[in-house]
């Protein structure tokens, strides 16, 4: 494999031309064939006379290949075997060769009963020459497709390992739309199976991987850099582990249109990265920051439990709309100060004020608003570990119901324009 491999490289340094080498002109193709023809029409005719022991006539023999090579080109012509490019080489074209050799033979066992009289000899020489002539015709048109799909693949180098999710007669249908693209930076290298059955088997001489022992094996798929899925055909669950398991293990998963869809729009058939937005089984929700800078910017806004994961992120985001003051409250300390240095650091235009309080605290509320007037409120301060606050519920309670009761009672005595009311980013029965 090494040695053919060297050679090979050997070959294409020696003809760098040949990776663009358009294709093979029609007429070549069929000058090509008629050679074969000829040569095959011999070959039989020799393999004839050594086992029946008869000499060559060669005057005869030469009419014989001169009227074989004729009928072959008739019927050639007639099923244009050489019209298509040799690269794309399909089992159609066999067929249409399979065919065209089939009548020509047929044709040339009459014209030699005709002539000889010798019907029983017709049928077994010329069943042979037809035999010999598509396998060399066909052979001719293998290695022209062999050799180019070994040099424009084979030797790039951005080729990428791609397994293809699903075994119905759509994906297989875009496996053959995708290994048949010159222009195509994956190798197909597998198909991946939701079910078992048949597994071990191969499509487009490629493995099927039962999906189960792709997922609890993934270690043995290294080699594996992208998957690729047709998004309305596989199920929300399945597309979620999929997305988990090869985000996980750091490989590409793409996602295709449907073949109904590649078919009807023929702009919109590019392979692309699988978008996070098509777990949701709807429509993304666009934000509009337009509306919301317009109803922001230069107002002052108070963003309790500022400091938590959700707060510190909406934090964040307000502070690309030109704010008069940021107010952050929350009641730990250390990520509090943290999230300060980060704003200083980040977003040094930003004029804000941390302020360390518990949103339980009805006085400390009052002195905030009265001090500071807020136009918007962001309430996120709360507790949301369900199991831990189910263990807790008085603190629930305290801080959930009391403390958002106190922040809404003194927006409402305040007249604040805005109050936001953040819901949680846990849930008890996820859909």
């Amino acid at each position: 494999m090494i040695i053919n491999t060297m050679i090979m490289d050997y070959f294409l340094k020696a003809f760098p031309k040949l990776r663009k080498f358009p294709h093979l002109p029609g007429k070549s193709v069929f000058l090509f064939d008629l050679f074969l023809a000829l040569f095959a029409f011999s070959l039989t005719t020799f393999i004839y006379t050594e086992l029946a022991s008869i000499p060559t006539d060669w005057n005869g023999f030469f009419v014989s290949a001169a009227v074989c090579v004729a009928v072959c080109g008739v019927f050639f012509f007639i099923f244009k075997t050489h019209s298509g490019l040799l690269r794309y080489f399909t089992f159609k074209d066999a067929f249409r060769i399979w065919f065209a050799l089939l009548f020509a033979n047929i044709v040339l066992a009459f014209i030699h009963f005709a002539v000889y009289e010798q019907f029983l000899f017709t049928l077994s020489i010329f069943f042979i020459n037809f035999l010999l002539t598509f396998i060399f015709v066909f052979f001719f048109r293998m290695l022209v497709r062999l050799t180019f799909d070994y040099v424009t693949k084979s030797h790039e180098n951005k080729l990428f390992p791609m397994l293809i999710y699903g075994v119905e007669p759509s994906n297989i249908h875009l496996a053959k739309m995708i290994d048949s693209d010159d222009n195509s930076t994956y190798q197909i290298v597998g198909f991946l199976s939701p079910s078992s059955n048949i597994s071990h088997q191969r499509i487009m001489s490629k493995p099927i991987f039962f999906k189960d022992t792709f997922y609890n094996n993934i270690h043995k798929f290294k080699y594996v850099k992208a998957i690729l899925i047709q998004p309305e055909e596989i199920k929300r669950i399945e597309k979620q582990l999929l997305a988990e398991i090869c985000y996980q293990n750091k490989i590409d998963l793409l996602s295709a249109p449907s073949i109904q869809r590649w078919k009807s729009d023929k702009k919109n058939t590019e392979i692309n990265n699988f978008n996070i937005e098509d777990l949701l089984g709807r429509t993304p929700i666009e934000i509009d920051t337009a509306t919301i800078k317009k109803n922001l910017e230069k107002k002052k806004v108070l963003v309790t439990g500022a400091a938590g994961s959700i707060g510190s992120e909406i934090v964040r985001q307000l502070c690309q709309f030109n704010l008069d003051l940021l107010i952050l409250c929350d009641s730990a300390e250390t990520p509090l100060h943290q999230l300060g240095l980060n704003l200083k650091s980040s977003f040094p235009y930003v004029k804000f004020v941390s302020i360390i309080a518990d949103v339980r605290n009805r006085k400390k509320m009052e002195y905030i608003f009265s001090t500071y007037k807020p136009h918007c409120v962001y309430h996120a301060a709360a507790y949301k570990h369900v199991p831990m606050m189910e263990d807790h519920p008085c603190e629930a309670v305290l801080t959930n119901v009391s403390g958002t009761r106190n922040v809404a009672d003194m927006a409402v005595a305040h007249d604040v324009e805005t109050f936001v009311m953040i819901s949680s980013d846990k849930a008890v029965n996820p859909s």
